[in-house]
């Protein structure tokens, strides 16, 4: 009946403009792309087209959105929030005249037509960076996609610059997650991330540069010059990274400066003295540190390591085939980790969702203990002063109404017991036991190892 209804109104030559709230309500997926074909069969300018009518639809479903040329992006409307002006790309925007763009809205898939719907979506470079990154979300309560973000896997060396330009067109926030030789290779993309970003530049002024750009140049020439000049003296070190073992005929120089980077960032600053005395590797590790740490706070994040099998705990790190299958086996031992140990692995990693996510780690404990103080010292006050008569539960829902019934009070060996109801509350601590004499703020915070 729901689908009749639209197709009337989309049939009736006597409606000009039909604006349909969320046609793909209750809809199979199939029925969902039917109806969008039968949309854009009539979509149009009346005045330009016989049976043409306008047509404009609000819609959580990417099965309603067709996008086949830079031109279809056109027709697309963003909101993000009631007090800000929804985005909508003009017809002008010399980005769409782009053959990067053009190929890439020619590949979009399932996956980028999802990242529509997000205000902050977060670049990877492949499969194995999604499954990576959605288990280390779900380990450490980090919840990308309730935050509004959403992972999009980036296929293609080179593609991350001209993914970021074509979303921020579309009025987004990307934030990047990119292999190691995204900036040992050059500059393109941290450029992406630095260009027009006066807050970077006003950073990069603190530094002594005159730009963010100019700061991220020097530092990518002089470490350029540097491994060209005394690659005999980390060599040492440098070999033994993947990107060095697995390198391609005739890609040696690139394969220098890609294992060199990420050498400097697994070698200790005591280690890396012992290569040089002149402080050299040292010098440009710390220049680089500071590069790294702008980037970050303009959404781009480097995997200083290398890619992200450089950092498995279980899994072969040098793998180059079946990657995928490596980061199945590699989320399996998480579990058998604490998140602690976790994020000490992949604090790269997790410091890029963290922002991606806008996350705070929700603590059960902090988001209980005003509830339960509420109740408690109201009801210690009257336990202390001897009422031995007196139900603690009923005068708590005097004071929580229903919410009370998450906690349950009792008098148990001369001593106020609170207990937690609640299966679905993780909390440990309970039951509190308080004595007359005791502090009831100090003892809760105590029992429930907050720092309030």
């Amino acid at each position: 009946m729901h689908l009749v209804g639209i197709l009337a109104a989309l049939y009736d030559d006597e409606v000009g403009a039909l604006l349909l709230d969320e046609p793909e309500v209750s809809l199979h997926p199939q029925l969902q792309a039917f109806l969008l074909k039968e949309i854009l069969s009539v979509a149009g300018h009346p005045a330009v087209g016989v049976n043409k009518k306008i047509i404009i639809i609000a819609t959580h479903s990417t099965e309603m959105l067709q996008i086949q040329s830079p031109e279809d992006l056109l027709s697309l409307v963003f909101c993000y929030d009631l007090m800000v002006d929804p985005v909508q790309i003009p017809a002008d925007a010399g980005e769409l005249k782009s053959k990067k763009v053009q190929s890439l809205i020619a590949r979009l898939g399932q996956e980028h037509k999802l990242s529509l719907f997000s205000k902050r979506p977060l670049l990877v470079e492949g499969p194995s960076d999604v499954i990576i990154c959605s288990a280390l979300a779900a380990k450490l309560d980090m919840h990308l996609e309730a935050a509004g973000s959403q992972l999009l896997p980036v296929i293609g060396k080179g593609q991350m610059p001209t993914v970021t330009k074509l979303l921020r067109l579309l009025g987004k926030t990307p934030v990047a997650l990119a292999d190691a030789d995204g900036i040992s290779d050059g500059i393109e993309l941290t450029n992406s991330f630095l260009n027009d970003n006066p807050a970077a530049d006003a950073r990069a002024s603190t530094l002594g540069f005159s730009s963010a750009n100019q700061m991220a140049g020097a530092i990518f020439g002089d470490f350029c010059n540097l491994v060209d000049r005394r690659w005999n003296e980390i060599v040492g070190r440098a070999e033994l990274h993947p990107y060095w073992v697995n390198r391609s005929t005739g890609e040696e120089e690139q394969a220098r400066r890609r294992s060199t980077f990420c050498a400097l960032f697994t070698t200790d600053d005591i280690e890396l003295y012992k290569v040089a005395t002149d402080g050299a590797w040292v010098a440009i590790k710390s220049r680089f540190t500071a590069l790294l740490d702008l980037l970050e706070h303009c959404g781009l994040f480097i995997l200083r390591r290398g890619s992200i099998e450089s950092y498995y705990l279980s899994s072969d790190q040098f793998t180059s085939i079946g990657k995928p299958s490596a980061a199945v086996s590699e989320i399996d031992c998480f579990s058998q980790l604490s998140q602690k140990d976790v994020e000490n692995a992949y604090g790269d990693v997790v410091r890029c969702i963290r922002d991606a996510s806008n996350a705070e780690v929700i603590c059960e404990a902090d988001a209980l203990r005003d509830l339960l103080l509420s109740v408690v010292a109201p009801a210690h006050a009257r336990f202390k002063s001897g009422d031995p008569s007196l139900n603690f539960n009923v005068l708590a829902r005097s004071i929580l109404g229903e919410r009370s019934k998450i906690f349950d009070l009792t008098v148990e060996d001369d001593r106020l017991v609170i207990s937690i109801e609640s299966k679905i509350l993780n909390v440990s601590g309970f039951p509190v036991a308080l004595g007359k004499d005791d502090d009831v703020l100090k003892s809760i915070n105590v029992a429930l190892a907050t720092n309030s």
